[in-house]
């Protein structure tokens, strides 16, 4: 599945065969997982899970960061991660991610469980980053924002489609449409063919059935009246 290809990519898993390389230059992949913020140690603080990705950050780099994230507050570095909602969970995960930085962003659907300032705030990062960014999402709104190559796997072969995601949308969307035009279109010519051919046995046993009127046997020969027997005159006789 695509969590197991953004896996390869980053390096995580080893493929079965062939090789993965991420270009020619050393390439420091950062991996978000689907399931990042069900990773997250409830027994540590805010501020120790943030400092497991960047241990020589400021306090004041990290609250701002929380800040941006919805996550702020004067003993927001002193909460457990355990008394944080799943929405707040999810957007500590998706902190923690920023701040480890690397070349080469690989992300698998993370948007999930993150509302719209959040998303918002991810766009803003991703936009702004430098690197590489490889991202899966079944968010098109977020893929309008932020896609700006698009590349689909399908039948075990890899399309890099030109232009953004809206692009690749409004092409589909016309193919479609051609699609069922075409489908629409044989099936108008199979009814008509087959209309056709309902005519055609139609007239064929008409024609079968005046033919046999037309050859209906001639009537028999009528018996010539019987002629009545005429008796020849005889001699009278004398007396």
């Amino acid at each position: 599945g695509k969590s197991t290809l953004l896996r390869l990519v980053a390096g995580l898993n080893q493929p079965a065969e062939g090789c993965v390389a991420l270009g020619p230059h050393r390439a420091e992949p950062n991996y978000y997982a689907q399931s990042q913020a069900d990773a997250l140690d409830p027994g540590c603080s805010v501020e120790a899970t943030l400092r497991l990705a960047a241990p020589l950050a400021a306090e004041h780099e990290l609250k701002a960061l929380l800040g941006r994230m919805q996550l702020g507050g004067g003993d927001s570095l002193a909460r457990p991660v355990g008394a944080l909602s799943g929405g707040e969970k999810a957007r500590l995960a998706l902190a923690r991610f920023m701040l480890r930085g690397g070349s080469v962003l690989v992300l698998d659907e993370p948007t999930n469980h993150l509302d719209i300032p959040t998303k918002e705030v991810l766009e803003e990062a991703l936009r702004a980053f430098e690197g590489a960014v490889v991202l899966a999402s079944h968010d098109r709104f977020f893929l309008r924002k932020v896609a700006t190559r698009v590349l689909t796997l399908e039948g075990g072969a890899l399309t890099d489609h030109q232009g953004s995601f809206e692009d690749l949308l409004r092409r589909d969307a016309a193919e479609r449409a051609l699609s069922q035009r075409q489908d629409a279109e044989l099936r108008d010519l199979r009814l008509m063919t087959v209309q056709s051919q309902s005519r055609r046995s139609r007239a064929e046993r008409m024609m079968e059935s005046k033919g046999r009127s037309l050859r209906l046997p001639a009537p028999l020969p009528s018996a010539k009246p019987a002629q009545p027997v005429r008796k020849k005159p005889g001699k009278k006789k004398r007396h």
